[in-house]
C-alpha cells in the first residue's frame, strides 16, 4: 500500500507542503507547520538516554509510515511476512488489565476506552512530537510527526495535527469515534454493593502510566488527593469530581466490604477510561536498622534528572530520624532500606530506590547530585541564557527542593535568578 496516495484518496485532495524559515514569526502564526520554536528561540536539546529504552532511535515520517503500514497488515509489509502473524497478536494484547480501559500491550498503547479501538504508542520530549497510531476496526492509521518547544496559546498540541488527521480518515470511513462519557458511566449497570460507609472506599490506588491515588475519607465525605484534594460528590452509582471527570469504585462481588479497584473516567483524556488497583502500602521493616549518620549525610541531597531522556526534573532525598524520604515527580515518599544489598530502598508502593556514590535511582529514573545549583545556574544566565534550566518552572523547582532541605540561602538565590531573568520590567 502506497500511504500517501492512501491518504491522498482518502481524503479526496492532495497533500501540499510549503516551506517557511525554522523559527521565523510568520512560521509562529502559520497554523500548518510544525510548532517549530518558542517566541522565535529555538534551543532544544537532545541528549542519549541511559535511564530508559526511548529517546534513542531516529526515524523519519516516511519510514514510520512504512511501520505504520507493517501493523495495518499484522505483520507483513509489500507481501513479504516480516513479523508473525501470532507475534503479532501477542503485540497487540492487553498485558496488564482485562478490561475494556487503557491498556499496555508489548510496546503498543491500547486506548481501549474508545470505540473503535486505537493501537500506537505517541509522546515528545523537548524539540520533539509524534503521534502514531492505527484503527484496525477502520484499516487506517497516523503518523504525525513535529518539531516542538514549550508552544504557547499561539500554537495548538502538535498532537493536535495527529487527532484532525484522524477524525477525517473516520469520517471518509464512515465510522465516528466513540469514547466514554462521565454521566453515561456513572449510569451504566454494576454490581457494585450498596455502601453505607464511604471510609471503607478509602485507600491508595496505582495503575498503569504511573498513576496513583489516595482517596481519602474526612468527615463524612470522600476526597481525591493526587498533591491537591478535591471532593467526590455521589452521582449515580459512582462518584464526580470538580473537573467533571467520573470515578467508579468496583467489588468483586455484592458482599465484598472494600473494593478492589476504581475505574477513573476523563473524555477529554488520551486514555480515556483508566483501571487503577487498590495496594495496600509496604509497611516499613520494623527491624531494619536506622540511616547512619554518614551515609545520612552522603546520600542527602538534590538531584538532577531526567524522564524520558531529556524532560528535566529534580528528585530530592532526605533523612529526617534515621528515615529516608524520597521526593520525585509523584510527591514526597519513604523509603526502607531493603536489608539485601547496601544503597537499596523500597518505597510504599513496592518500587526500588537506589543509592551509589552520586546517584540515585528512583521508579527506573537515575538522578546525578548537584552539588552547586547555584554557581551552574549563574554559569547559564551568562552562557545560555534561553536553557531550560532556566525557564520559570524549573527554578520554582529547584528553590522548593533547596528549602525542603533546610539550604535557604541557595532558595533565595534561585528565587533571585527567577525574578532577574522573568520579572514583569524585563
Amino acid at each position: 500500500m502506497d500511504y500517501p496516495s492512501w491518504v491522498d484518496q482518502k481524503l479526496g485532495r492532495p497533500l501540499s507542503m510549503k516551506t517557511l524559515r525554522y523559527g521565523s514569526s510568520r512560521a509562529l502564526k502559520e497554523p500548518n507547520v510544525a510548532i517549530g520554536t518558542e517566541n522565535g528561540i529555538h534551543n532544544c536539546e537532545f541528549a542519549a538516554s541511559e535511564d530508559y529504552g526511548c529517546g534513542d532511535v531516529w526515524i523519519g515520517n516516511a519510514d514510520l509510515a512504512k511501520v505504520l503500514t507493517l501493523m495495518l497488515n499484522k505483520g507483513s509489509y509489500g507481501g513479504t511476512e516480516v513479523l508473525r502473524e501470532d507475534l503479532y497478536h501477542e503485540m497487540i494484547r492487553p498485558h496488564f488489565v482485562d478490561d475494556d480501559g487503557f491498556n499496555y500491550g508489548l510496546g503498543v498503547d491500547i486506548y481501549g476506552g474508545f470505540r473503535p479501538r486505537i493501537l500506537g504508542h505517541g509522546g515528545g520530549s523537548q524539540g520533539y512530537a509524534s503521534t502514531f497510531y492505527w484503527i484496525p476496526e477502520s484499516d487506517f492509521g497516523v503518523s504525525v510527526q513535529t518539531n516542538m518547544e514549550s508552544y504557547s496559546s499561539e500554537k495548538i498540541s502538535p498532537h493536535a495535527f495527529g487527532r484532525d488527521a484522524r477524525e477525517l480518515l473516520l469520517k471518509a470511513n464512515g465510522a465516528t469515534l466513540i469514547r466514554p462519557q462521565p454521566e453515561e458511566f456513572l449510569q451504566a449497570k454494576t454490581k457494585t454493593p450498596h455502601v453505607d460507609d464511604l471510609s471503607r472506599l478509602a485507600g491508595f490506588y496505582a495503575g498503569l502510566w504511573n498513576s496513583s491515588v489516595f482517596v481519602r475519607y474526612r468527615d463524612g465525605k470522600l476526597f481525591w488527593d493526587i498533591g491537591h484534594q478535591s471532593e467526590l460528590t455521589p452521582k449515580g452509582n459512582g462518584f464526580l469530581l470538580r473537573s467533571g471527570n467520573a470515578v467508579r469504585f468496583n467489588f468483586k462481588s455484592k458482599t465484598a466490604k472494600h473494593p478492589f479497584s476504581l475505574t477513573y473516567v476523563n473524555p477529554r483524556w488520551p486514555a480515556a477510561r483508566l483501571r487503577l488497583f487498590r495496594v495496600q502500602p509496604v509497611e516499613a521493616n520494623p527491624n531494619a536498622q536506622l540511616i547512619p549518620p554518614t551515609l545520612a549525610e552522603r546520600i542527602t541531597g538534590l538531584y538532577k534528572a531526567t524522564y524520558y531522556g531529556v524532560e528535566v526534573t529534580f528528585n530530592v532525598a532526605k533523612v529526617a530520624d534515621g528515615q529516608l524520604y524520597v521526593q520525585t515527580i509523584s510527591g514526597m515518599t519513604p523509603a526502607y532500606p531493603h536489608g539485601s544489598i547496601d544503597g537499596l530502598f523500597f518505597t510504599p508502593k513496592g518500587e526500588a530506590v537506589s543509592f551509589e556514590t552520586d546517584e540515585l535511582w528512583v521508579e527506573n529514573c537515575r538522578g546525578v547530585k548537584w552539588e552547586n545549583p547555584v554557581e551552574e545556574l549563574r554559569m547559564l544566565m551568562e552562557k545560555n541564557p534561553k536553557h531550560r534550566l532556566l525557564y520559570k518552572w524549573p527554578l520554582d523547582q529547584i528553590a522548593a527542593h533547596l528549602k525542603e532541605l533546610g539550604r535557604k540561602k541557595e532558595a533565595k538565590a534561585v528565587r533571585a535568578i527567577k525574578r532577574e531573568l522573568h520579572s514583569k520590567k524585563k
